[in-house]
């Protein structure tokens, strides 16, 4: 028999599934300097499989400024920690890119890997774009006026930008005295004077990216 009494049956809400914060690794490679042209023509030949295999924003060799030889890649990885992984394991079962790599191990003397993440910023300022795939090459095409869209502030090609120069990027690093709350000061500081150079920066030159590490 039945009594009419009704019974409900409450589940609590399915947590949502946090959002990965995207990282950028930084890895850098001290060479040998008599195999410094072996190690950059093996890399240029590996450069479509690399980037195949990997979300690589930016490879570059010093000219001056400090420790030279150092062969240094920037990767940004939109999925986090999540995506590296999956990233290195997929390299690791490459055999073109196991050939890659013993071509160009007896080049290096020393390698280095740092993470760090994009400071606020990066969002905040349109002129910042960061490492999302597309956005510092927009910037490089609009500021010459060469895209679509508006170009430059006045609309027109920017006569002082030649793009048939490759573009010289500068890495400034600051160590910062230990505290707690060290790192979100920094970045207020830095925010503020962003603002500033918004009113008086040079016109061939720009912010590209703005990160920091706490690991």
């Amino acid at each position: 028999d039945c009594d009419g009494s009704i019974f409900i049956s409450t589940l609590p809400a399915p947590t949502p599934t946090p959002t990965p914060t995207p990282i950028v690794e930084l890895r850098e490679y001290a060479l040998h300097p008599s195999q410094v042209v072996s190690y950059t023509n093996s890399t240029t030949e590996a450069s479509a499989l690399r980037k195949s295999l990997t979300p690589l924003r930016l490879f570059s060799m010093p000219e001056t400024g400090g420790m030279l030889n150092i062969a240094t890649h920037m990767y940004y990885f939109q999925g986090g920690f999540a995506e590296r992984s999956i990233r290195r394991n997929g390299m690791g079962k490459s055999e073109e890119w196991k050939t890659y790599v013993k071509s160009v191990k007896p080049c290096m003397i020393s390698q280095k890997s740092s993470i760090f993440v994009e400071a606020p910023l990066v969002k905040e300022f349109s002129e910042v774009p960061g490492l999302v795939a597309g956005n510092a090459e927009s910037m490089l095409e609009a500021a010459s006026g060469s895209g679509s869209g508006s170009g430059s502030e006045s609309g027109k090609k920017n006569e002082n930008l030649d793009l048939d120069l490759d573009p010289i990027y500068e890495i400034r690093r600051y160590h910062l005295k230990l505290g707690y709350d060290t790192v979100p000061q920094f970045l207020t500081h830095t925010h503020a004077f962003k603002q500033q150079q918004q009113q008086s920066r040079i016109e061939s030159t720009r912010i590209v990216l703005s990160m920091y590490s706490m690991i």
